[in-house]
C-alpha cells in the first residue's frame, strides 16, 4: 500500500503545484499587478514655533509628497493620499538661515495589500526663512492742489503720525515713507477726514503689499488772511511836553480760522482801544485783539495767538525847544487895511518853537514866515503876538515876542491943481499942469484926521532949472495948517508941461 502511495507521491505534488501555477497564472490575469503615484499631503507640526522666534517662511513650499504604491490592481485601487500621512516639524527652523526642512513621518494607515516607495529627494523641501521686525515710520502728509487766493494752511496734524509695520526683513527694507494723500482744491473751510495711506519703496512706488491697511484720520485747519491795525486812544493828554509818534504792533497781518460764512467777509482786524494817556516815554506792551469768540488767531508763520493777545510797541517823545531871533524888518504884516499904518517901534523879537528834536534839528528860521495880525486893530497902540507860518509837522509855536503896533489912519484927499503955485518961474517959458486935480494921502489917528480942513493947505511946485518938455515935478506941501500928528503919507508928483511963450 505505501509503496503504491510512495509512488504516486510524486506525481500528486507536482499536480498540487501544477494546480498553483495555473491558480496564480488566472489570478495575475484578472487581477494584474499595478503600480501608483500619489501625492500625499504634509501635515505641519509646530507651525507657532516660527511666530515664537519671529520667522517667516516667504516662499511657496512643496506641500506634498509623492508616493509610489504597488500591489495588484484590487489593492492598488483602495489606496488614496488620506491612507498615508507625513509631516514637517517647524521646531527644526531655529534662524533665518534654515533652508532644508525634512518629510518625516511617512506612514500608510491602510490595510490594503500594497508596497510603497517614495524619491529621497522629495523628502527634502527647501525653504526661504526671514526674521520678522518691526519698524515705525512717520505718517506724512501729501498735499495736492491749491488753495483758493487769501486762504492759507494754517495747521495739520496725523492721528496716528506714526505708523508700526511687522513683517520680514526684506518687505521692511524695501519702504521709504508712508503718506496720505490730501486734495486742498477750493477748500475754504477746516476739516477732518479718515483716509487710507500708501506706502512707498524708495523709488516712490506704491508698495500694494499694504494697500488699505493702515487708516489715518487727518485734521486740516484753514485760515484767512486779514490786515492788523491797532487804535490807540489818549494821544491828546499826555501833557505839553510829550507827543506821541507812532505805533507798531508785533504782526502787521494775520490769519483767522474759523467758520468760514463768518470770516469771508473780514479783511481787517483791529485791536481793542488802547489807551496811552499819561505816558512820559516809549513803552512795549499788549494790546488785546477785537474778534468774536468763535474765531481763532494765528499769526503769518501759523502760530496760535491763544489768549488773543498782541504786542504793541508805542513810540512817545519828550519835546524839546528851539528859539529864533530876528531884526523888525523881518516880521510880515497880515490882514492890513490900506486905510491904516503900522508902526512897530521894536529892533529885534523872537520865536520858540516845541517839537522833535529831530524834526528842530532840520528847521532854519529863513524857512519861518514870522508875522502880526493886524486884522481890525484900532487906531493908537495894540498889542500884538508874533506867530509863524509852516512851523512844520509835529512842531508848535512854543513862546514869541508881544510887538506893540501903532495904528494910524490914512485920508485921501482930491485938490484943485488951481491950488498949486508955481515958484521961481522962466517968463520966457510957459507951463501947463496936465490935471485938474490931484491926490494928497495924510496920515494920523482918526480923531486929528477928523480936523483937517484941506483949505488952509498950502501947495507948491518948483520950475527952477526946467527947461521945455514934459515932466514930473513934485508938489511941497505946506503943513503949517496940519493937525498935530498928522503928516503926509506918501510925496506928490504932477505931470507939467513946458514950452517957450
Amino acid at each position: 500500500m505505501w509503496n503504491k502511495i510512495k509512488k504516486n507521491l510524486f506525481f500528486k505534488i507536482l499536480a498540487v503545484v501544477i494546480a498553483i501555477i495555473i491558480w496564480f497564472i488566472v489570478s495575475v490575469n484578472n487581477n494584474p499587478v499595478e503600480v501608483k503615484t500619489i501625492s500625499v499631503p504634509i501635515q505641519i507640526q509646530n507651525e507657532r514655533n516660527l511666530a515664537l522666534r519671529n520667522l517667516r517662511i516667504i516662499n511657496e513650499i512643496d506641500n506634498f509628497i509623492d508616493i509610489q504604491i504597488k500591489g495588484a490592481a484590487t489593492e492598488v485601487g483602495k489606496v488614496s493620499s488620506s491612507d498615508f500621512s507625513a509631516y514637517v516639524d517647524f521646531t527644526e527652523i531655529i534662524n533665518e538661515n534654515y533652508n532644508n526642512l525634512t518629510v518625516k513621518g511617512i506612514t500608510y494607515n491602510g490595510d490594503s495589500n500594497i508596497t510603497f516607495t517614495y524619491d529621497e529627494e522629495d523628502i527634502v523641501k527647501y525653504v526661504e526663512v526671514e526674521k520678522v521686525i518691526t519698524s515705525e515710520f512717520p505718517v506724512s502728509i501729501d498735499f495736492n492742489g491749491q488753495l483758493p487766493e487769501g486762504y492759507y494752511l494754517v495747521a495739520y496734524s496725523v492721528t496716528p503720525n506714526i505708523q508700526s509695520i511687522n513683517d520680514v526683513t526684506s518687505m521692511i527694507s524695501k519702504i521709504d515713507s508712508i503718506k496720505v494723500s490730501i486734495d486742498l482744491d477750493n477748500v475754504y473751510q477746516s476739516f477732518t477726514v479718515r483716509k487710507a495711506c500708501n506706502v512707498y519703496d524708495k523709488d516712490m512706488r506704491i508698495l500694494n503689499e499694504y494697500s488699505n491697511t493702515i487708516i489715518v484720520d487727518v485734521s486740516i485747519t484753514i485760515g484767512k488772511k486779514v490786515n492788523l491795525i491797532s487804535r490807540i486812544t489818549g494821544t491828546d493828554a499826555l501833557g505839553d511836553n510829550h507827543m506821541y509818534i507812532s505805533n507798531s504792533l508785533q504782526y502787521s497781518d494775520l490769519i483767522i480760522v474759523g467758520d468760514n460764512l463768518v470770516i469771508k467777509d473780514i479783511n481787517t482786524v483791529y485791536t481793542k482801544p488802547f489807551d496811552i494817556s499819561g505816558s512820559k516815554e516809549s513803552f512795549v506792551s499788549e494790546s488785546e485783539l477785537d474778534i468774536p469768540s468763535n474765531i481763532k488767531a494765528y499769526s503769518v508763520d501759523n502760530v496760535l495767538i491763544s489768549n488773543n493777545m498782541v504786542e504793541i510797541s508805542v513810540t512817545i517823545e519828550q519835546l524839546i525847544t528851539k528859539r529864533f531871533e530876528y531884526g523888525i524888518e523881518e516880521i510880515t504884516i497880515r490882514n492890513k487895511s490900506i486905510l491904516q499904518e503900522y508902526t512897530m517901534n521894536e529892533e529885534v523879537f523872537f520865536v520858540t518853537l516845541k517839537g522833535r528834536a529831530v524834526t528842530l534839528a532840520s528847521i532854519t528860521k529863513n524857512q519861518l514866515t514870522p508875522y502880526v495880525d493886524v486884522f481890525n486893530m484900532n487906531d493908537g497902540n495894540n498889542p500884538a503876538k508874533v506867530n509863524v507860518l509852516s512851523v512844520g509837522t509835529n512842531v508848535t509855536l512854543e513862546d514869541s515876542s508881544t510887538l506893540n503896533v501903532y495904528v494910524e489912519t490914512i485920508a485921501t484927499y482930491s485938490i484943485d491943481t488951481e491950488k498949486i503955485i508955481k515958484t521961481n518961474v522962466n517968463n520966457e517959458l510957459s507951463y501947463s499942469i496936465q490935471a485938474e486935480s490931484f491926490n494928497i494921502r495924510l496920515v494920523g489917528l482918526s480923531s486929528n484926521i477928523a480936523k483937517v480942513d484941506t483949505s488952509e493947505l498950502a501947495f507948491y511946485i518948483n520950475m527952477e532949472d526946467y527947461q521945455e518938455g514934459m515932466h514930473m515935478i513934485d508938489v511941497v506941501v505946506s503943513n503949517e495948517s496940519l493937525p498935530e500928528g498928522v503928516r503926509l503919507y506918501d510925496e506928490i508928483t504932477i505931470a507939467v508941461m513946458i514950452t517957450k511963450q
